[in-house]
């Protein structure tokens, strides 16, 4: 009802694979039983297994009550806010320092110039699967065994086709030990959200935008999706988001990998909500709430990439209300889509007394 990508994750939570396994061994246990029956086992035996069947069917019973109390969870708000608690969660694991200033000017674009020739080349074969870890330890031991540098074309989260070039190796001094290196990359049918904090916003966002979307127009749903993308933008806001190598005790570089800028966040989190929710003014005003919070969190080198938002907003918004005093409302923000009026955002080059004046009809 929410998205298909969340039944995998809450039908793999132990209470649901308890339950079925409660129910098949009740289930089974009672076949036994009755196979018993059949063959004449003593009357103190019988009595024995009639007791465990009870039990069993007692056992039986609680694990359906459980179920249907997680169950009973799924409703969109407590989804909601899993899913924020496992993005801080996974944020912290994978972006652990904090900002760092001069970061984003460090990042290394030019390393790939910079690596050796290449000498080997690691193809995926298999079906389609999507990277689900990555042990970047291991690899850097791998790369350090062959004497040269690993290159990443893929990280978490991306999905892999047959042929396609898993790992480079540049430089190296010998063949890369295989064996060695091929458990370090964990391949999976699904995406999971493990070392993939993008995929927690995917998952946010997709909520969103089918709350928004004609068959449903529930806009208050959208809105609490960006209760949680608040938040998840500003922990990785402030977050060191640039590291993309493994470096051993010397300095010397052993793995390079793909990484996500602060644009790429801002981009996964807001365009698509902005592309088709700009039009509901609910959705409107929390996202310039959204964007202005974030001109006050992030850091200054960050910030050019928040206004750039604002901008797009404000001229979708333009865009999408024919009348002025529509585009007003829609360009208040608010944090709660409407309820309170925090501040009004000048989008016309009047200046904001003027606007307001414009709004009250004076």
């Amino acid at each position: 009802m929410y998205t298909p990508r969340l039944a995998g994750m809450f039908f793999m939570k132990p209470a649901y694979r308890n339950s079925v396994g409660a129910f098949i061994g009740t289930f089974l246990y009672s076949l036994l039983v009755l196979l018993g029956l059949h063959f004449n086992i003593g009357k103190h035996a019988l009595d024995l297994s009639m007791v465990l069947a009870v039990l069993w069917l007692l056992f039986s019973m609680i694990m359906l009550v459980r179920m249907i109390c997680m169950v009973a969870r799924l409703q969109v708000d407590s989804i909601i806010k899993d899913l924020g608690n496992r993005g801080q969660r996974e944020i912290e694991k994978v972006y652990p320092d904090d900002y760092i200033s001069g970061d984003d000017a460090e990042l290394d674009d030019t390393l790939i110039t910079k690596l050796p020739s290449l000498t080997e080349v690691v193809i995926y074969s298999g079906l389609p699967s999507s990277i689900r870890k990555i042990n970047y330890p291991l690899l850097g031991r791998a790369a350090k065994r062959c004497g040269g540098i690993l290159e990443m074309d893929h990280g978490p989260g991306d999905t892999v086709m047959d042929g396609a070039p898993i790992l480079r190796v540049c430089g190296g001094k010998r063949p890369l030990n295989k064996r060695m290196a091929a458990p370090a990359i964990e391949f999976h049918e699904q995406r999971s959200i493990d070392q993939d904090p993008r995929y927690v916003f995917r998952l946010l966002v997709d909520i969103g935008v089918r709350a928004i979307s004609p068959a449903v127009n529930d806009p208050t749903t959208t809105v609490q999706t960006l209760d949680q993308i608040d938040n998840l933008l500003r922990m990785v806001g402030v977050r060191r988001l640039g590291q993309n190598t493994i470096q051993d005790a010397s300095g010397n570089t052993l793995v390079v990998y793909p990484t996500t800028d602060w644009e790429d966040y801002l981009s996964l989190a807001i365009d698509e909500i902005r592309l088709y929710g700009a039009s509901s003014i609910q959705v409107a005003r929390r996202l310039q709430a959204l964007l202005v919070d974030l001109m006050d969190t992030v850091p200054p080198v960050r910030k050019p990439a928040v206004d750039k938002q604002i901008r797009k907003l404000r001229e979708m918004i333009k865009n999408s209300y024919a009348l002025l005093d529509d585009q007003l409302i829609a360009n208040e923000t608010d944090r709660q889509g409407i309820g309170m009026t925090r501040e009004l955002i000048d989008f016309t080059g009047l200046g904001i007394a003027e606007l307001t004046r414009v709004k009250k009809g004076k």
